[in-house]
């Protein structure tokens, strides 16, 4: 069994099951957008209804430097930030745009 067949069969139902209750939100593109996502965004296609293939890539984005979530300076970084307000380390209404 592949690794494809072994997660559509194995790990789909609970991840399914896991955000059944989540917002569906459309991310509708044109020809050359790109979307930064976070890599544990739980995401699916939607049919292609179109005449023209289309392509999709998961290229991994590495940090430049190494995460500091804890750094004393506080100076962190976007990603930082949103690291830091999952569990309410910091809060989103002062952060404002950096």
């Amino acid at each position: 069994m592949d690794g494809p067949t072994l997660i559509s069969r194995f790990l789909a139902p609970e991840l399914t099951a896991a955000s059944a209750h989540r917002p569906l939100a459309l991310a509708p593109g044109s020809p050359g957008d790109v979307f930064l996502c976070h890599p544990s965004l739980g995401h699916a296609a939607q049919p292609h209804h179109g005449t023209r293939p289309r392509f999709l890539a998961q290229p991994p984005l590495l940090p430049a430097a190494p995460y500091e979530p804890e750094r004393g300076d506080g100076a962190h970084s976007p990603v930082e930030r949103a690291i830091r307000r999952g569990p309410g380390l910091d809060d989103p209404d002062l952060d404002g745009d950096r």
